[in-house]
């Protein structure tokens, strides 16, 4: 008897303890998420000698919460967190970098002016709309980039860690 109890309770218990660490699993694979203000000037020439800067200046930098990591991890995978129409640019301000002992490993970019949103990882529900190319990243996608409510999340997050951002000009643009 006491061994049939512990071929059913033992399995059992371990698809348990399994199910609640699988919920932190995609933050476990990270130590830290620093998020970063750009000052892109890649594509940006001078004027003086005419040569391309192909420079990216960080603005501010801060390294999230644990709280806010699993957030920002929770919001980057919601459906509703896309949706609206995006325009495909190299120039980028804002990054978030995900760090293991040390090392880089995973990032993302986002334009908050044009919605556009990169990530070195697949995100399945960032692939709305009809897509323009036959790449594999959401990006392509015509309505794959970020909804106002996450534009709205992330500037506060950036004036949460007093880091620059145009909130009311990214917010109020095109109106």
């Amino acid at each position: 008897m006491k061994q049939l109890f512990l071929h059913i309770i033992f399995p059992l218990s371990a698809t348990v303890y399994g199910q609640g660490v699988k919920n932190d699993y995609r933050y476990k694979n990270y130590d830290s998420v620093v998020v970063q203000t750009l000052d892109d000037l890649t594509y940006e020439h001078d004027f003086k000698t005419g040569e391309r800067l192909n420079t990216i200046i960080i603005t501010g930098q801060a390294t999230l919460t644990t709280e806010d990591a699993k957030e920002f991890n929770r919001i980057i995978r919601q459906k509703d967190s896309y949706g609206q129409s995006q325009a495909s640019t190299p120039v980028y301000d804002l990054g978030i970098i995900f760090y293991k002992k040390g090392k880089v490993k995973e990032e993302i970019l986002i334009n908050l002016w044009t919605n556009d949103l990169f990530a070195t990882f697949p995100l399945r529900v960032q692939r709305q709309g009809e897509c323009m190319c036959s790449g594999n990243g959401g990006y392509c996608c015509s309505e794959g980039g970020i909804s106002i409510n996450f534009k709205k999340y992330l500037l506060d997050l950036l004036e949460k860690y007093n880091l620059p951002n145009d909130r009311e000009e990214i917010l109020n643009f095109g109106q």
